[in-house]
C-alpha cells in the first residue's frame, strides 16, 4: 500500500481495461507511520469515480483516520472523516478526482525514533466494470521544440490584466489540469487553467497592488499547492512563506515571521519551496543566507538543512540556492545552486553536499557539461534531471548518470520571443506524460513544450 503514497493519479478510463480493486483483508493490517494519499483521476471529463467502501475499522480513533476528497471538497460524511468501525458505504464522484488519505497521528519520539500508532484498514476500494486502468503512453526523452503558450502573452508582453503575466519565477502543476503560477512583478499568484485565456488571483492583490500585509505579497518566487488546494508561496521581498487556504482573502505566515535576518525564525531573499507531502515538512532556500531552511509541520523556527557556513564552493557551502526540489525517494534536496553555476544533491541530515550537473568548481558556462546561474530543477519519475539554465536561455536535460546535458528547449544565444525561445527561464516542470512547462520569466509566459510519446 505504501508504494501507491505518491504525487501521480492513477488513471482509469472507461474504454481500457476492466475495473480494479484493492483488497486490505483483515489478516492484512494496514499501519502507516506517515499520512498517505492515494489519488485516483479518471481519464475522460465525462467521466465519474464510484468509489466503495465495503469493510473498514480503524483502530487508533480519532488519532488515525481516512478521509475522502472528491476534488478538493472533503466528502461530508458524518463528522467529514470515516473514524472506527464503520458500516459500507457508495459515492460517486462529482468530479473527475479522488483522494484518499489515510491520516496517522505517528510521533517521533524524544530518542529520535518513530512511533506508528496502530491503523487498522481492512477494506476493499473498487471501481465498476465501466471504469478500468488507462496506460498512458512514455515519454520518449523527445520533445517538440516549438513551445506553445499557455499562460500569459505568446508575443512576451507583460501586463496586471487576469490574461497577461509579469516575470513569473514559479509554476506548480495541479492534478485538475491547472497551473498555480508565481506571477513575481505582479505581486500575486494566478491559477491558469490550460487553455484558458485568463488566469484567477488565488494569492495577493488581483491589481499586482504590493505590500506586506497579511492579504498582500511583494515579489513572490516559489509556490506550491498541498492536497488541500492550500497555496504555500514565498513571499521574496516580504522575508516570509505565507500558507494561503482554497479561497481564502487572505494568508498566514507558517515561515520566517521573524523577518529579515540571518536566525532560524527569519530570511534573507528566500526564492524556492518544496513539501514532503508525508510530513508536511517544509524546504525553503534562503539565498542570502546562502541555505536551504527546514520547517517541521506547524513549526514557528526552522533548522538549517544545507549550507549556512557562508557564501563558497566547498562541500558544505551554497551560494545563492534558488529552486530546490525534494526527492522522496533518496530523501534528499536537489538545489539550484545558482551562482556556484551548479545543481546539488544533498541528503537530509548530510553534513556536505554532492555535484549532480554543472561545473564542480563553480564555473559558468554554456557548453553541454556547464550551466549559467540555473534558477529552476526538478526530476522525472525516472530520476531524470532537468535544470532551467537561466543565464543560457535554455532546458537541459540530464540523463540519470550523465554529467553531459543535452537542450531540449530554448535556443541558446536567441532570447526572443519565439515560441521555440525562452528568456531566463527560472523554473521548469514535468507532467505524467513528459510535458515541460517552463516559467519563462522575461517572456512573461508559460510555455509549454510537448514530449513526443512511444
Amino acid at each position: 500500500m505504501d508504494k501507491m503514497c505518491r504525487n501521480d493519479y492513477f488513471i482509469f478510463d472507461g474504454d481500457k481495461i476492466p475495473g480494479i480493486s484493492l483488497q486490505l483483508t483483515s489478516n492484512s493490517k494496514y499501519k502507516p507511520n506517515f499520512n498517505c494519499t492515494v489519488k485516483f483521476r479518471t481519464a475522460q471529463p465525462s467521466q465519474r469515480l464510484i468509489i466503495t467502501i465495503e469493510i473498514m475499522d480503524i483502530t487508533d480513533c480519532p488519532g488515525d483516520s481516512l478521509r475522502i476528497y472528491d476534488g478538493t471538497t472533503l466528502l461530508n460524511k458524518d463528522s467529514k472523516q470515516q473514524c472506527g468501525s464503520a458500516t459500507s458505504f457508495t459515492f460517486t464522484s462529482s468530479t473527475t478526482q479522488v483522494s484518499m488519505i489515510f491520516i496517522s497521528n505517528s510521533a517521533v519520539e524524544s530518542s529520535g525514533f518513530q512511533a506508528a500508532m496502530a491503523l487498522h484498514f481492512p477494506m476493499i476500494a473498487s471501481c465498476p466494470q465501466s471504469l478500468g486502468l488507462f496506460q498512458s503512453p512514455v515519454c520518449s526523452l523527445q520533445w517538440n521544440t516549438v513551445g506553445t503558450t499557455v499562460a500569459g502573452a505568446a508575443n512576451g508582453v507583460a501586463g496586471v490584466t487576469l490574461n497577461r503575466l509579469n516575470r513569473p519565477r514559479d509554476v506548480f502543476l495541479n492534478s485538475d489540469n491547472t497551473l498555480t503560477i508565481a506571477d513575481t512583478a505582479n505581486n500575486r499568484v494566478q491559477k491558469w487553467t490550460i487553455g484558458a485565456a485568463s488566469g484567477v488571483t488565488v494569492a495577493g492583490q488581483a491589481n499586482g497592488a504590493v505590500g506586506n500585509g497579511l492579504s498582500q505579497l511583494s515579489s513572490p518566487t516559489g509556490v506550491i499547492v498541498d492536497e488541500t488546494s492550500t497555496v504555500l508561496v514565498v513571499d521574496d521581498i516580504n522575508d516570509r512563506v505565507q500558507s494561503w487556504p482554497f479561497t481564502a482573502v487572505q494568508g498566514t505566515t507558517v515561515a520566517g515571521a521573524g523577518g529579515n535576518g540571518a536566525g532560524n525564525n527569519q530570511f534573507r531573499r528566500p526564492f524556492g519551496i518544496a513539501r514532503n507531502a508525508n510530513t508536511r515538512t517544509l524546504y525553503i532556500s534562503d539565498s542570502l543566507n546562502h541555505r536551504v531552511m527546514r520547517y517541521l509541520a506547524g513549526a514557528a523556527v526552522g533548522a538549517v538543512i544545507a549550507g549556512g557556513a557562508g557564501a563558497g564552493n566547498a562541500n558544505n557551502q551554497l551560494n545563492f540556492p534558488t529552486g530546490i526540489y525534494f526527492d522522496q525517494t533518496s530523501n534528499s534536496l536537489i538545489i539550484a545552486n545558482r551562482n556556484n553555476h551548479n545543481i546539488v544533491r544533498w541528503v537530509i541530515g548530510a553534513a556536505t553536499r554532492t555535484v549532480l550537473a554543472g561545473s564542480a568548481a563553480g564555473a559558468p558556462g554554456g557548453t553541454a557539461a556547464l550551466l549559467r546561474n540555473p534558477d529552476g530543477v526538478t526530476l522525472d519519475s525516472a530520476k531524470n534531471l532537468y535544470v532551467a539554465d537561466t543565464g543560457n536561455n535554455r532546458i537541459q536535460l540530464f540523463k540519470v548518470g550523465q554529467t553531459n546535458g543535452i537542450t531540449i528547449a530554448g535556443v541558446p544565444g536567441l532570447p526572443n520571443a519565439n515560441p521555440s525561445s525562452l528568456r531566463s527561464p527560472s523554473a521548469v516542470k514535468v507532467d505524467s506524460q513528459g510535458n515541460l512547462y517552463v516559467a519563462d520569466t522575461i517572456n512573461n509566459r508559460i510555455q509549454k513544450f510537448t514530449c513526443n510519446q512511444s
